[in-house]
């Protein structure tokens, strides 16, 4: 998290400073960044990013929580539109998602943190995957009477499933050129698979 030094900046000086690091983070993978090159771009003394930032992955943790939040959001509003089916919210939240990393000002920053093989396996990033960003909304908003399960921690395990196939998903179009219209049916289709598994049945039939 930025110091209050930081957030004490004229906003054009934050800005600044955050885009040079965005341009920095969309440039190589996270851990090739150089902060030298950020305050460079920002023109700012080195000293002066150390009374802003702990470090790099200080900066590089306020950048994605700024993105989560709007992620969130957009969860949420998606769960209220389809009345807290979890699998119709997925399905709206990776079709934004598929957009935003194709027409997005920040679509290389984007590319990035999707591809990064450290993103997906540190530690360190585990704390903002989707599951993280999403989960506590789900609980208020989630239609349970759909589903077969009994506890907070059955859904955290199908948001598990849920996040792995909805990553996997967008590599392939990052790494394989998988259109829209392709992910999105192989998307879909798995995720009526695990459907089939955890909802209510109605007369036999899955709902």
């Amino acid at each position: 998290m930025p110091t209050e030094t930081f957030f004490r900046l004229p906003k054009e000086k934050q800005d600044c400073i955050l885009a040079s690091a965005m341009k920095e983070f969309s440039r190589v993978p996270f851990h090739e960044a150089s902060i030298n090159q950020i305050i460079m771009n920002a023109g700012i003394p080195r000293g002066s990013f150390y009374m802003y930032f702990k470090d790099k992955e200080d900066l590089y943790s306020y950048l994605l929580k700024t993105h989560e939040k709007k992620l969130e959001e957009g969860f949420t509003k998606a769960l209220y539109e389809h009345d807290g089916d979890l699998i119709d919210t997925y399905l709206a939240l990776f079709e934004t998602v598929i957009h935003k990393i194709k027409t997005d000002k920040n679509r290389d920053f984007f590319h990035r943190m999707i591809m990064n093989t450290d993103f997906k396996n540190d530690s360190f990033f585990k704390k903002h995957e989707l599951k993280n960003v999403v989960l506590s909304q789900m609980f208020d908003h989630v239609d349970f009477t759909k589903l077969r399960l009994t506890s907070k921690e059955d859904l955290s395990e199908i948001v598990d499933l849920i996040h792995m196939m909805f990553i996997h998903n967008l590599v392939a179009i990052l790494k394989f050129g998988l259109t829209k219209e392709e992910a999105m049916e192989k998307f879909k289709r798995q995720l009526m698979f695990l459907k089939n598994g955890f909802y209510q049945s109605k007369g036999g039939e899955i709902c």
